[in-house]
């Protein structure tokens, strides 16, 4: 007799499957510990000197690590009262040195830290930070973070750890993991509150699916949610740090990230599979054969200067929403725009335009003047006939036909794309779109760039 499965049956057979490829084994935690306790050794002699306290937190410390990626985050807190002056003049020049034999590249947050390459299997990056008693005494970013380690680890039921990991897939699959500007998603840290809240992956995506509006409003204890949105005002997605209440931890996660992961939590109740927690990367001849029926430029920009990844991305956005706006407020009407960057290659801005741009180098559309009343309606009449192109009347309104050349886009995205460390630009031959890279993440960007379809669809959904 054959067996009709439920959904929840279904979900339950992916949840499993899934675990065993995402819950690291106990060598590989043992093995990250023993670096950790290494690193720790090395770093003690150069900060014993202010007493600094130095430990492990993130995903590895809390339990919830996911398979493969065992990065540790190592913390050095220095006592407050040497306050961030000290870590601006002494952190990195002492931590280089006790690190020297490392591949070592400084980054750039709130302070400067350092992200260490180990053996080509892990990376650790050492963050400076200040030793207080409070969390509401914090004075940098991440001054929170042991009392966010403590209060997962107390929250958190052991079984509930592979729910984190579950929901921490889903949503590097899904494209919406991470709080760093470039995704502008949700942290590890609002994955494992969610779970704290809701007590499963499922219950997560079930909520998010069928209650979530912007603004989602999650509160752990009793706040009033009318009082949350005046306070946290603007914010898309307010969840307030339960160790310290002035704080929004979801405060990175931007509307549309918001919508990808609700889209995703739909699709996935409609029809699960693993394809959400491992997108398959989509066949280059399908995006290559999209391509050739749509009209779409791509342009090369030069990085001028070395910048922090959160910078470079927070101006390349800004790029983005710039040119789009102008476009369209001028009448141009661009389809879609979006950026990619690689923190390797040179950043690119993908631009699509109506088909017409193509095949004759200009669109052609009816623009709406002023009332024939208003003083600007001989100001528009002599601007049509300027540019050999006559008017009518609709009403008492004035109307005519306008050229929107090519050449004139590219213009634009000329004259809006030096921000910041940026400059434009050089145009790409679109057929060196698709020989590029053929990393993961490059043809899953490129494939739902050119096919408007999420990765973890397909046009059988």
């Amino acid at each position: 007799m054959l067996k009709i499965f439920s959904r929840e049956d279904v979900i339950k057979k992916i949840s499993s499957e899934i675990l065993e490829r995402i819950r690291p084994d106990e060598r590989e935690l043992e093995e990250a510990r023993r670096i950790y306790e290494i690193l720790r050794e090395e770093l003690r002699p150069y900060f014993e000197d202010v007493n600094a306290s130095i430990q492990l937190h993130g995903s590895i410390e809390k339990g919830t690590a996911l398979k493969g990626d065992l990065d540790l985050d190592v913390f050095i807190l220095i006592p407050k009262e040497l306050g961030k002056e000290w870590i601006r003049r002494e952190f990195i020049k002492r931590a280089r040195k006790a690190l020297s034999k490392y591949h070592v590249e400084e980054r750039y947050a709130e302070h400067p830290y350092l992200r260490i390459k180990i053996d080509d299997k892990f990376e650790a990056d050492v963050v400076p930070g200040l030793k207080i008693d409070d969390p509401r005494e914090t004075e940098t970013a991440v001054d929170r973070t042991p009392f966010h380690t403590q209060y997962i680890k107390k929250m958190l039921r052991e079984d509930q750890r592979d729910e984190v990991r579950l929901l921490k897939r889903f949503m590097k699959g899904v494209g919406v993991y991470g709080a760093e500007v470039k995704i502008g998603g949700f942290s590890g840290y609002v994955a494992e509150l969610l779970i704290v809240k809701y007590g499963s992956f499922i219950k997560v995506i079930e909520e998010a699916a069928e209650s979530w509006r912007e603004p989602v409003i999650i509160t752990l204890t009793n706040e009033d949610p009318k009082v949350l949105k005046r306070f946290f005002q603007g914010s898309s997605f307010i969840l307030p740090d339960p160790v310290d209440p002035r704080r929004n931890a979801g405060a990175a996660v931007r509307s549309e990230t918001l919508a990808r992961f609700i889209l995703a939590a739909r699709a996935f109740l409609k029809d699960p599979s693993e394809n959400f927690f491992f997108p398959e990367k989509p066949d280059m001849k399908i995006i290559m054969g999209d391509a050739e029926k749509i009209c779409f430029k791509v342009f090369e920009l030069d990085l001028v200067k070395e910048e922090s990844p959160d910078n470079v991305w927070g101006q390349l956005l800004r790029i983005k929403r710039r040119i789009y706006n102008v476009l369209d407020s001028e009448g141009y009407d661009p389809v879609y725009i979006d950026v990619f960057w690689d923190e390797k290659s040179k950043p690119l801005i993908y631009l699509e335009l109506p088909t017409e741009y193509c095949v004759k180098g200009y669109l052609y559309k009816v623009v709406e003047g002023p009332p024939i009343y208003s003083h600007e309606a001989v100001r528009f009449i002599e601007k049509q006939l300027s540019q050999d192109e006559g008017f009518w009347i609709k009403d008492n309104r004035l109307y005519g036909f306008r050229r929107k050349s090519l050449d004139n886009v590219l213009r634009i995205i000329r004259e809006n794309s030096n921000i910041g460390v940026l400059r434009c630009c050089n145009p790409i031959d679109p057929k060196d779109l698709f020989t590029r890279s053929f990393d993961e993440e490059y043809v899953l960007w490129l494939g739902e760039t050119i096919l408007k379809i999420p990765r973890y669809m397909n046009r059988s959904f």
